[in-house]
């Protein structure tokens, strides 16, 4: 079951409105930080500077946030970590568009997410389930993403357009059932101990195909507003499959430590590897997805979503004569490994 969170949002639009007065209320700022999105936005933050290695994680807390909101309410400058900085970036451009923010909020509350579920379930194993609270939150991030069985939609990139929800300039429905796909493939998913070289390798190529399937069948990138970027990282994408297939290979063959390993496949893979270019993970995980769903068909590739150990043998037993292939190695040990439950924590 889908239910839609915006009080957050709320809440911080009301404290907006009071900076813009000059008010300070501390009640109503204790109330944002212990929203339950905002609780999801600052653990999200936390993890994702212990996976990347980027910033301090000790420096994204409640007490940092907290921080946060009294100084930009005084107008004071900010000296903490350079999250909240940029969310000072976020809330004094809102400042400038309260009315139209509000009409946003509106448009949100009137959302029908009713026939999304079926939708969705129908390009996932048998068993997924979809329960989920939607957050519509007022934070940094560019568009949306799950975290702790919580799906997040940033709030301040919305927009009203032809009278529906748009998310910059896609529509808000394909993005959250994109997300949905996320959260039904992880109810039936094992879950992987990334502190393994077998779990972290498995991890990773579980990511490039729920990324991959997602974007395929429900936000394709083929005339939307990343596909000049996107283009510029698919012209070199037997470089991409050659440097993941070398690196999952060092990590199974012991050659890396684990947690920078863990940190360098996150940035190279799914982040922007380049200046104008769309991570490559993404590109890579519909490329194999599209390759796989061209030759066997949509059933197939559902299918092998419960089991990533699979995922490269077939795709190489579904690409063509002159596309890439993963390394027989590489492939016969993910398999072994997905069939003896190696990387399962015990």
């Amino acid at each position: 079951m889908l239910e839609i969170d915006v009080t957050g949002t709320e809440l911080v639009l009301e404290y907006l409105r009071n900076v813009a007065a000059g008010r300070v209320d501390p009640k109503l700022m204790e109330e944002i930080v212990s929203d339950p999105g905002y609780q999801v936005f600052i653990r999200r933050q936390r993890a994702m500077a212990n996976r990347t290695g980027e910033g301090r994680p000790s420096s994204v807390t409640d007490e940092e946030f907290s921080r946060f909101l009294v100084a930009f309410a005084r107008g004071e400058e900010w000296d903490g970590a350079l999250l909240f900085s940029k969310l000072g970036e976020a809330f004094r451009r809102a400042m400038t568009r309260l009315d139209l923010h509000a009409k946003v909020l509106d448009k949100v509350k009137e959302l029908d997410v009713s026939g999304l579920e079926s939708q969705v379930l129908q390009r996932l194993p048998e068993g997924a389930t979809l329960d989920a609270t939607v957050y519509f939150l007022a934070e940094v991030h560019p568009d949306a993403y799950v975290f702790g069985g919580s799906i997040v939609v940033s709030f301040f990139p919305l927009v009203v357009s032809r009278g529906s929800l748009f998310s910059g300039k896609v529509p808000v429905l394909p993005v959250l059932c994109h997300e949905l796909h996320h959260i039904g493939l992880a109810s039936i998913s094992p879950s992987l101990d990334e502190a393994t070289k077998e779990g972290l390798v498995l991890s990773v190529i579980g990511g490039l195909l729920g990324e991959g399937a997602a974007t395929m069948f429900f936000t394709p990138p083929e005339g939307g507003p990343h596909w000049e970027s996107w283009r510029e990282t698919a012209a070199d994408l037997p470089g991409h499959y050659q440097e993941f297939e070398k690196m999952l290979q060092e990590i199974l063959e012991g050659s890396r430590e684990l947690p920078e390993a863990r940190a360098e496949l996150f940035q190279r893979f799914f982040r922007p590897y380049r200046k104008k270019s769309y991570p490559a993970g993404y590109v890579l995980g519909v490329d194999m997805c599209r390759t796989i769903y061209r030759r066997f068909g949509e059933a197939a590739l559902v299918d092998v979503m419960a089991r990533p150990s699979r995922f490269l043998r077939l795709y190489n037993e579904a690409a063509d004569e002159g596309e890439y292939r993963f390394g027989d190695g590489l492939v016969q040990e993910l398999w072994r490994i997905g069939e003896a439950g190696q990387a399962w924590p015990r």
